[in-house]
């Protein structure tokens, strides 16, 4: 993350060598507790932001970076730092997706619960299905080799839904 050194530093050194070349995505993914205020972080956002032609945040993360909070003000002071697709996480209302020539919300998934799995509730997988850290990792493997479900018996493969059945039901 860009909070603190080294990570910073490699970040924005990996962003020069770049040079905005193809897409160079730029999560802006703030969690307060990694940074010292949040003025440092608007400020380090805002200089990442000049590195990258795609930004993806949600409301608060948009106002931090760029002062706006309202969707298409946000996306749009993006547009103007220099970017060429800005999405913005709206929450329960879906996600917007804006650039110089297009704008389109898309709408909330509603999931329909098949498969409830007692989970922490800080999971993160990405949508192949496959985890992140090791704790989720042997929690997905758990379920694809229990035999409990049809689903969970395609051995090697995420049930589908995986992992939005479990995280609908939050």
């Amino acid at each position: 993350g860009l909070a603190r050194d080294p990570a910073r530093h490699a970040h924005f050194a990996a962003w020069r060598a770049r040079d905005r070349r193809g897409l160079t995505v730029l999560d802006l993914d703030y969690r307060a507790s990694f940074w010292e205020s949040v003025e440092d972080a608007g400020a380090q956002a805002r200089l990442a932001i000049a590195h990258c032609n795609v930004v993806v945040g949600n409301l608060e993360e948009c106002e931090l970076a760029v002062g706006e909070s309202d969707p298409d003000r946000a996306a749009d002071a993006l547009l103007a730092a220099g970017i060429d697709l800005a999405i913005v996480k709206l929450g329960p209302r879906g996600v917007l997706a804006k650039s110089r020539g297009e704008r389109v919300v898309v709408p909330p998934v509603v999931i329909q619960v098949v498969n409830k799995v007692l989970l922490p509730k800080r999971l993160v997988a990405n949508a192949t299905g496959q985890a992140s850290c090791p704790r989720i990792r042997e929690a997905r493997a758990a379920v694809l080799h229990s035999g409990g479900t049809d689903r969970a018996e395609q051995k090697g493969h995420p049930p589908p839904g995986w992992p939005f059945d479990f995280l609908a039901s939050e």
